[in-house]
């Protein structure tokens, strides 16, 4: 399995659980509203979704949960309770596909993340405030996109301010992840762009993230450099945790 490919089942499983977060009595409850922007070259930065949700940018989670690309048999490995592992048959919904070749005009996904957060607060304007998650293994090519990350930022709900991450993929695999840095000591050009792009973590999610092993300091920024799959699931999840919580229990 590539890169890509791994990066669409982690978002593909992510919508998933969403899914089931979002179930009450039979129903899935609109809690959460969805975009995936994928940019592989210069002309083709776009709404990742295809079919029924195709060339749609905020969607709300019960209206993904009803369109599916395909539903796959996958395995899963899981404990036999007698000292072996043996494989599960599951059911797999995906989303979207990978696609991973040309340029990273990461400046045209932040424009399109930006109108899309825009319409999402001129909705919804008393939600938790939205988050833009950047999943990125290269360089921006058409220009530096720190202006449009900072006007992102400036967007507010009545909660808080719009936030971004930006979760920088297996650059070096010899050396281990930076993880919610406050400072970042890295040598590269645009290690430090997505770094100072990035949002401060609010105290909530520091705690989060200490309950997960993060040795984190105040002013931590959302930002891991050179992480790889496992660190990737973390992120996210640490990331989208505080809005977890806030959701109404099942039996509401």
């Amino acid at each position: 399995m590539s890169s890509a490919e791994a990066v669409r089942d982690i978002i593909n499983k992510f919508i998933a659980n969403t899914v089931t977060e979002c179930s009450r009595n039979g129903e899935v409850r609109d809690y959460f509203y969805i975009s995936v922007i994928w940019y592989g070259n210069e002309q083709d930065v776009s709404y990742a979704f295809e079919w029924d949700l195709a060339n749609k940018d905020i969607i709300p989670i019960s209206e993904i949960a009803d369109h599916p690309l395909r539903v796959e048999d996958r395995q899963k490995k899981e404990s036999d309770w007698a000292g072996g592992i043996i494989d599960i048959a599951v059911k797999f919904p995906v989303w979207f596909d990978a696609k991973a070749y040309g340029m990273t005009p990461m400046r045209q996904a932040f424009e399109l993340a930006k109108e899309a957060v825009e319409k999402f607060i001129g909705v919804f304007p008393d939600s938790y405030p939205p988050a833009i998650l950047n999943i990125t293994d290269g360089e921006s090519t058409d220009g530096d996109p720190s202006d449009i990350a900072e006007q992102i930022k400036q967007l507010w709900t009545s909660d808080w301010n719009a936030l971004v991450y930006n979760a920088h993929l297996d650059v070096f695999w010899a050396s281990s992840a930076i993880k919610f840095p406050s400072k970042l000591q890295v040598n590269r050009w645009n290690a430090k762009m997505l770094f100072d792009m990035s949002s401060s973590l609010p105290d909530s999610s520091i705690e989060i993230a200490k309950r997960n092993g993060n040795d984190i300091e105040a002013w931590a920024k959302w930002y891991v450099y050179n992480a790889d799959l496992a660190d990737l699931i973390k992120f996210i999840d640490i990331g989208t945790r505080r809005w977890s919580d806030a959701l109404p229990n099942h039996a509401e």
